[in-house]
């Protein structure tokens, strides 16, 4: 059974240079038989099975023990020999298995259990088991680099050793070897050239169903793992948070440090706390989230503690800084949370491509309602997707930090581990088929991309849709749904307040279209001016029949007082057809000749100017 690996991409044009084939050599679960195993064993006296090894049909694995009652029925030695394996020319081979024993980590299981390999058959090498349960007959997964023994006569055993004094149980299941072969197998010089045609829907639909299937690791192989997929050339930790210079072995385990720089552990991109247990998953099914590599990666143990679960936003007012520049503050998008956290510009792009993967390979679980998700995360039909105030800062944060090598390598060693890749690091030009410029048109993976429109926020609707929909619910009531809504300020009323940082105005679709949709004491930083193009965040509310939004989060997109100035008639402050405005949407009636020096608004019809009178 082959699987393809193509997940070597160089960032100028996107074009393969290197694949890796890999092969499953061997799979045997020990559910039914021992399948193409052998014995080779000495049976101790009194012995009751047929052999030692045998299948335990009812639990699914393969078992061997020398004791009844507790008590050693006496010394044993006894072989269960896989079938010869070529792994000749192989780059990588390894042994996946999963295995518990009686004693659960003793000293005496670790001797007596033991895992050898053989180049001939003839000669055996014994290999370092490097996970032992650590409880009675809890089973854990296993991985067992075997490389070196690469060889057309590749076999190896699991050796049960007793004792007349001494004999535990060791019991074995879901036994998989796979081999690495280097070179370019027969593939198209698009990786993606079996989706070509499909548009956003169909497209992530089929994404999902090629990388959902992985290999699922445990909490002990994650935790084991994480750290060797961060690894840099240096042999140093990749931190994403902070400027810490951490060695492999500089693991926090149960440690909670107090301060920067003493240890790394294990951080969760997507929070835990973002999720919760669909009805149609099990607890079983939640833990693959959880032990996914391509969102779990190695941090800080002290930053990991400071971002915590906060969501991922622009900080526009910082209450607390680290070495590399991470930030945690008040946010720009979600100005009404307690905390956002702001990673640095280096790695947005790397969190945006976790952000798009797990909501493809996961596309069926409800992120919404766990923790903060519903910030991120919307949920319906079975499907969950962003929010389009999330997407927009997803897009662009994908957008600015292009992919980089460190991705590529990550991507790569992930992908080494359970068998899947992260498709938007392969081609991120998915994510605009998906979900941006190229949204609705058939996928085409040669293709141009589109560049975003900078006037535009992915997934807004307008001042009259805003309108329809807020009209359309009942007086008084809101939204269940936050929506984003872009338009152009073409009334003040009052000031902006300093107090709250918010400001009450009217939006529409176009400079001059009156009073289409109002903004209720709306978050900003500062003051927005008549002519500003901006975009409001917040739930819609039907206001005894106004259509509005409260207390939501103003953006201006772009500015009256410096865009499109250049590009429009210089409007004379004089004409009597211009009307005048103060900076605070004042308007300046009956003082054409005698305004004071200071900065106005002038527009007539739908063209805008600024005026400074010194």
């Amino acid at each position: 059974m082959k699987k393809l690996f193509l997940i070597l991409w160089v960032l100028a044009g996107w074009m393969p240079v290197a694949y890796a084939q890999v092969e499953v050599l061997l799979e045997e679960p020990f559910a039914e038989s021992l399948g193409s195993f052998t014995l080779d064993e000495q049976k101790y006296p009194g012995c009751t099975y047929a052999s030692m090894w045998y299948v335990d049909r009812s639990y699914k694995y393969a078992k061997v023990t020398a004791n009844k009652g507790g008590q050693s029925l006496g010394a044993s030695d006894c072989k269960l020999i896989s079938p010869i394996l070529n792994t000749q020319g192989c780059t990588k081979v390894v042994l996946r298995f999963e295995h518990t024993t009686y004693a659960a980590n003793s000293t005496s299981d670790v001797a007596y259990s033991m895992v050898k390999v053989s180049k001939d058959g003839v000669n055996w090498t014994q290999v370092a088991i490097p996970t032992w349960p650590t409880k009675r007959w809890g089973f854990v997964a296993c991985e067992i680099d075997l490389t070196a023994y690469a060889s057309n006569k590749m076999q190896f055993m699991f050796e049960y050793v007793s004792t007349a004094s001494y004999a535990g149980t060791w019991e074995v299941k879901n036994v998989v070897v796979e081999g690495w072969w280097p070179g370019e197998p027969d593939v198209p010089n698009c990786p993606y050239e079996a989706l070509e045609g499909l548009t956003s829907k169909e497209l992530r639909e089929s994404l999902h169903e090629e990388i959902k299937d992985h290999t699922v690791l445990t909490k002990d192989q994650t935790r084991g793992n994480k750290a060797k997929v961060d690894v840099r050339a240096d042999g140093k930790i990749w931190d994403i948070y902070s400027a810490s210079d951490f060695n492999l072995s500089d693991n926090c385990g149960e440690d909670k440090p107090t301060a920067e720089g003493v240890c790394y552990n294990r951080e969760h991109i997507l929070p835990v706390a973002c999720w919760t247990i669909n009805k149609n998953r099990d607890e079983a099914e939640e833990e693959v989230m959880f032990t996914d590599l391509h969102h779990v990666v190695s941090t800080d143990g002290f930053v990991n503690a400071q971002r915590s679960a906060w969501v991922y936003d622009e900080v526009k007012s910082v209450i607390w800084t680290n070495s590399l520049g991470s930030k945690l503050g008040v946010g720009k998008t979600w100005s009404t949370d307690s905390l956002v956290f702001e990673p640095v510009d280096e790695y947005k792009g790397d969190i945006a491509r976790v952000y798009f993967y797990m909501l493809t390979c996961y596309m069926d679980v409800n992120f919404k309602t766990g923790g903060k998700g519903y910030r991120y995360f919307t949920y319906s039909n079975g499907v969950c997707d962003f929010t389009s105030q999330a997407l927009a800062l997803m897009l662009k944060w994908h957008r600015q930090d292009p992919v980089s090598e460190k991705e590529i390598a990550r991507n790569i060693k992930v992908a080494d581990l359970q068998g899947n890749v992260n498709p938007f690091v392969e081609q991120p030009a998915l994510v605009e088929y998906i979900w941006g410029t190229m949204k609705g048109k058939p996928y085409d993976c040669e293709g141009e991309v589109l560049p975003p429109d900078p006037g535009t926020v992915e997934g807004a609707i307008t001042c009259q849709e805003a309108r329809e929909k807020a009209l359309a619910l009942a007086k008084n009531s809101q939204s269940t749904e936050e929506y984003v809504v872009v338009g152009y300020v073409t009334s003040l009323n009052g000031s902006y307040s300093t107090q709250y940082g918010s400001q009450t105005f009217w939006v529409a679709d176009v400079p001059n279209g009156g009073n289409v949709f109002y903004a209720y004491q709306c978050y900003y930083d500062k003051a927005v001016i008549i002519g500003d193009k901006v975009s409001l965040t917040g739930k819609l509310l039907n206001y005894n029949g106004t259509p509005e939004m409260k207390w939501g989060q103003t953006n201006v997109l772009e500015s009256a007082s410096t865009s499109g100035v250049e590009d429009v008639e210089v409007l004379d402050w004089r004409d009597t057809d211009v009307e005048i405005y103060s900076v605070t949407g004042q308007k300046m009636s009956g003082m054409r000749e005698e305004l004071p020096q200071g900065v106005y608004i002038l527009r007539r019809g739908d063209r805008v100017s600024r005026v400074v009178i010194r």
